[in-house]
Parts: structure tokens; C-alpha cells; sequence
């Protein structure tokens, strides 16, 4: 398995955000699958992680549902670029979708292995828009993106987490400026 340092190179240093896209701020995040996933499951996974938002059982209620199945959510052999590219192409479309944040099941076993979370608008020390990658629990991948919205938390409380839950590299650690990307 990569490690999110190295899949976040793989995609561009800077999204195309515009200002609409950072005040696009009530919409739900979009849920992929890289593994081979069928409709149950991806239903499954989708469901999974609203019950986790919110701390219990919920019917598919609008109001308390922040995940959703992309409209394409299945990637399965296909790259991280890929669903990337995707999300890139259909989110000023998509009334539903969130330009920002989504959200990426890589591991058959997401549970154990946690999902890929990936924000379009990481603040870094110089204030620069980047791309960031990173695995968190299952139970947290919507609430990351509630919390960068309101600004609770930001992309490097994440980083953090990831390095202490799922042996992530040290997030004030220099990436060489993204050497290598776009």
C-alpha cells in the first residue's frame, strides 16, 4: 500500500478552486471506491459512514447525511489521479457534491484500514492552496469534512492523526515544495 505522501504526489500541487468553490460550503461529500465494490456494498459503505457521523442509526435523511455515492463511485482499476480528474470535471455540475472535500475507499477492509481522505484547499505555512491526501478511520472521514468547513480542525490536526492511527509520515516534515508535481 502507498503511503499518502507518496499518492499525494501523484496528483497536482494546486487544485483549480475558485472562490465560489471555498464558499460552496453545505453540500456532501463525494464517496469512491478503488477496490471492486458492488452496489450493496458500496450502498453499505456509504451508510457506514453516515451512521458513524452522526454516532447512530439514520434513515436516509438529507439532514443528517454528509456522505453520498458519487454518481460514478466506482474506480475500481483505476488510479487516485483518476477519481481526482473525475471529481475535478463533475463538481460545478453536481448540486449535490462538494468541491473540496471527498472521500476515497482504497482497502476492501476499510474499517481496519481506514479511507483515503482528500481536501482540494490545505492551507500550508505560506498560505498556499495545495492538494492533501490522508487516511483517516472510517468513523471520522465525513467529520473531517465538516470540521475543515467550519474550521475546527485543519488539514495538519489531520496529518497528525494520521501519523499517530495509521503510522503517517510526520506532517511538518518538508515535501520538498511538491517536487515533482504540477
Amino acid at each position: 500500500m502507498a503511503s499518502t505522501k507518496e499518492l499525494q504526489k501523484t496528483l497536482p500541487r494546486h487544485a483549480p478552486n475558485s472562490e465560489r468553490h471555498l464558499q460552496d460550503l453545505n453540500r456532501k461529500f463525494a464517496v469512491y471506491s478503488l477496490v471492486n465494490f458492488d452496489a450493496a456494498q458500496l450502498q453499505e459503505l456509504e451508510h457506514t459512514l453516515n451512521i458513524a457521523s452522526v454516532g447512530h442509526e439514520v434513515e436516509d435523511d438529507e439532514a443528517t447525511s454528509y456522505a453520498k455515492l458519487a454518481d460514478q463511485p466506482n474506480f475500481s482499476g483505476h488510479t487516485l489521479r483518476d477519481v481526482y480528474d473525475h471529481h475535478i470535471r463533475v463538481r460545478d455540475d453536481c448540486d449535490w457534491m462538494d468541491p473540496l472535500y471527498f472521500i476515497i475507499a482504497d482497502q476492501e477492509d476499510y474499517k481496519a484500514k481506514g479511507l483515503l481522505a482528500v481536501y482540494l484547499s490545505t492551507y500550508g505555512a505560506e498560505e498556499d492552496n495545495r492538494i492533501g491526501v490522508g487516511r483517516c478511520g472510517y468513523d471520522w472521514a465525513s467529520d473531517w469534512g465538516v470540521n475543515f468547513r467550519i474550521a475546527n480542525m485543519d488539514w495538519f490536526d489531520l496529518k497528525e492523526t494520521e501519523q499517530e492511527e495509521w503510522g503517517g509520515s510526520d506532517p511538518y516534515e518538508d515535501d520538498e515544495k511538491g517536487a515533482g508535481r504540477e
